[in-house]
């Protein structure tokens, strides 16, 4: 598994939930937040959060893991009560990607009676300067289901609603973020009924927006192409046959052409291999340099190791590469193997146990609170893997640390190996 330095997740971890198993599934969600007189329940394929008394508030799952740039989100939401101004002053439901107070985008529907918004697809959003609402469709809440997604690049997000492109906005803020399925009222008596279904998350936003859009794929065509072609072939191909007997293109001037070759190749011989012998461009020099390449790899610039990590109990273990052995710029490569056979992750970690690892590159000689890449392994009882860290350009101390959540029957031990290569700063 490869960590991107520039994302806060890990590439190509999913989520997806289609709420079709009765109960807030827990490897995916915190436990809901509820509030007022709001309740979340999962009945009949489908996450509800709804009204059971008078009392306002907001109610939420959140994601258990935080995301980063690259991805796609999507969820589908419906409005089976709430829709109309004899409901109650508000109702609101949205995808938010939430990172903190003042920071969060949520893309949903929206009405609020005072304010005389209506809108079946409403943007709101804060990047830390004061939100901002848009509301991005002409059309008014109904109770069916509708598709809010959002594409997240380097700096922008697209919104898509209904698989309809709406806009896009630039937004740097988006990393280190949860999802967040929500849905709220604001004054008492207001009543809501909010439906959510097939949640997906994927790390795969193409960075390059590749427009696929023209491609030829019928096949009926291709085929009508291909009889046109030899059909045109086979009118022609008495004038080819007369071609390749033609003694100026032909055949014969062919293989005339060829003997001149051979002639000129056999002449010359010679002065290849004593170009062969050269002492300035022959293999001679070539072994002198191959000779000066080892001498400065065996000089440090690069190194490598190997070593255990021995987890014990739910107490975080740190490996640490410095810039005082490796230089002021250095790059690093940690590999892992979580699979020991009878001593590893896989052999002694309880079920379920998630193993966090976190890397850390200090900015002004001090390592920040929040690591810069996080990511999390589930045991599972048929999966074996290794992880792989790319950690490019570190140019200060840089440490990966590694955590269990649960404590094991024995002590798991992760072996390990890293290569450090020097870089002229």
């Amino acid at each position: 598994m490869r960590v991107d330095p520039y994302s806060g997740q890990p590439s190509l971890i999913s989520a997806v939930d289609r709420f079709d198993d009765g109960a807030i599934d827990l490897n995916i969600w915190d436990s809901p937040v509820e509030s007022g007189d709001l309740e979340i329940t999962e009945p009949g394929g489908e996450l509800k959060i709804a009204t059971t008394g008078a009392t306002a508030g907001i109610a939420y799952i959140q994601s258990r893991f935080r995301w980063g740039k690259y991805a796609i989100i999507e969820v589908k939401l419906k409005v089976e009560d709430g829709e109309a101004a004899g409901d109650g002053e508000r109702c609101e439901a949205s995808l938010n990607l939430w990172k903190e107070t003042n920071v969060y985008l949520k893309w949903g529907a929206f009405r609020d009676t005072s304010e005389t918004v209506n809108s079946s697809a409403y943007l709101r959003y804060n990047d830390g300067t004061g939100e901002v609402a848009v509301n991005c469709s002409g059309t008014v809440l109904d109770n069916a289901y509708h598709t809010f997604k959002l594409v997240i690049f380097e700096s922008a997000v697209e919104l898509y609603y209904d698989s309809t492109y709406i806009t896009a906005l630039g937004f740097n803020e988006l990393i280190n973020y949860v999802c967040r399925l929500e849905a709220g009222n604001q004054s008492s008596g207001d009543t809501i009924d909010i439906r959510f279904d097939d949640f997906k998350i994927y790390n795969s936003a193409d960075p390059f927006g590749t427009d696929l859009t023209g491609v030829e794929s019928d096949l009926t065509s291709i085929l009508a192409d291909t009889t046109t072609l030899l059909g045109r072939l086979s009118a022609d191909r008495a004038g080819y046959l007369d071609y390749l007997a033609n003694g100026t293109y032909g055949l014969s001037a062919l293989n005339t052409d060829l003997d001149t070759l051979l002639t000129r190749l056999t002449s010359a011989r010679a002065g290849y291999i004593d170009y062969l012998a050269n002492a300035t461009y022959g293999l001679s020099a070539l072994n002198t340099d191959l000779d000066a390449i080892i001498t400065s790899l065996a000089g440090g610039n690069v190194s490598q190791g190997t070593g255990t990590l021995t987890l014990t109990n739910t107490n975080a273990v740190a490996l640490e590469f410095t810039t005082a052995s490796y230089g002021s710029v250095f790059e690093l490569t940690f590999i892992a193997d979580t699979s020991k056979a009878t001593t590893g992750f896989e052999a002694r970690a309880a079920a379920d146990t998630i193993m966090t690892v976190e890397i850390y590159k200090k900015i002004e000689s001090a390592y920040p609170t929040l690591p810069q890449d996080i990511w999390a392994i589930q045991k599972t009882t048929t999966n074996t893997r290794n992880i792989d860290i790319n950690v490019v350009k570190c140019g200060e101390d840089t440490k990966v640390v590694l955590q269990l959540d649960k404590n094991p029957s024995a002590n798991v031990e992760i072996p390990y190996r890293w290569i450090v290569r020097r870089l002229k700063t």
